[in-house]
């Protein structure tokens, strides 16, 4: 079978995009790799190192990595990040994150093929199975029939990455000195935060209004507050004047976590006593009031209540622990040479930051 890094350049096209429009997602074999961090690259002129060879923009002990391989990943990765067009900044950003990332699963794939780690094809069979039990019907089957092949050989991959990594992630079973060890160590993962008991009033704005209708709504949130102040019962305002579904309950939003809230509204509910309510706050909906009804404290939650939750984060630590000394020596045991970016990967939309 051909490697990972064969599939991803022969498949990443027309069968991806149709994957993609059938609401199949294509998580190709690259992006596996998680939270690996940077690879602290520089570019090859930089480090004195050989021009690049046209249309390479890196070398991963002498196997290159191509600009229109890279500009396909690229865009994939992107899509995985963005919902929508990040800023130019944003993408740069992106660019390098994405240059790194192709670099390191290079160098997994590679550990795959030196291992000789096979694949589950049983498991890939079921999901090709599963995939024709959903869009069998569809109009396009017939296309995304005749791309299996591809599909079949990157699941194949993916779960001989899967396998790599289970390898290297298995871990002996923590015991109870470890387990309290890590309780103790990160005590804020097992707190419950502050939490305030809220009532609320939201003078509502539409998405499409106009200045003056936003100042008529700040008119008539300053005019409620003032009822307030003077004593009216907060409930009763909230039923006859919020546009928010809490008015059917008197406003009341019940336990809200500190956290939950932005930090403006957070700001103005700490200035305020039990009982007291804030001014009004524009938000993206209109303007809001908080009635601050009460106040439940932090509290830790006791060892023996979140035993398993202990275990479960201890043992995520350590296998992510694991897996980054295992890519870091990938990293350090082999020769990677970033080249100068030119004009043309700038057209292909692939530059890095500069």
């Amino acid at each position: 079978m051909p490697t990972g890094a064969a599939v991803l350049a022969n498949s990443a096209g027309h069968s991806g995009q149709l994957w993609n429009k059938l609401g199949i997602a294509a998580s190709w074999i690259g992006l596996f790799v998680l939270g690996a961090g940077a690879l602290g690259l520089e570019p090859a002129k930089a480090q004195g190192a050989p021009i690049s060879p046209p249309g390479v923009v890196a070398l991963v002990d002498g196997q290159p990595i191509s600009l229109g391989d890279f500009s396909a990943y690229f865009q994939r990765y992107k899509r995985q990040k963005l919902y929508h067009g990040g800023s130019p900044e944003r993408t740069r950003e992106l660019r390098s994150e994405a240059l790194e990332q192709m670099i390191l699963e290079r160098l997994v794939s590679r550990e795959i093929e030196r291992r000789e780690i096979g694949g589950n094809q049983r498991a890939v069979e079921q999901q090709i199975a599963a995939l024709k039990q959903r869009y069998g019907e569809s109009d396009r089957w017939a296309e995304v029939e005749a791309n299996l092949p591809a599909l079949r050989q990157h699941l194949y991959e993916k779960s001989r990455s899967e396998v790599l990594r289970a390898k290297i992630e298995e871990t002996a079973e923590p015991d109870e000195a470890d387990l309290a060890d890590f309780y103790e160590g990160n005590i804020g993962l097992f707190t419950e935060p502050q939490a305030w008991s809220l009532a609320l009033i939201l003078v509502g704005v539409l998405p499409t209004a106009v200045s003056e209708e936003w100042q008529v709504a700040e008119k008539k949130s300053q005019d409620l507050y003032a009822e307030i102040v003077r004593g009216a019962d907060f409930g009763v305002i909230a039923k006859a004047n919020s546009s928010h579904a809490s008015a059917a309950s008197d406003g009341s939003l019940g336990l809200v976590h500190k956290g939950q809230l932005a930090p403006e509204i957070e700001l103005a509910l700490e200035g305020v006593s039990v009982g007291g309510a804030t001014p009004p706050i524009k938000v993206l909906e209109g303007y809001a009031l908080f009635e601050k009804q009460g106040v439940r404290p932090a509290k830790v939650q006791p060892f023996a209540q979140v035993r398993e939750r202990v275990r479960g984060l201890y043992l995520r630590e350590r296998r992510k622990q694991q897996w980054d000394q295992f890519t870091e020596s990938l990293k350090v045991n082999a020769q990677i040479t970033v080249h100068e970016w030119g004009d043309a990967a700038e057209q292909e939309g692939a530059n890095p930051p500069k």
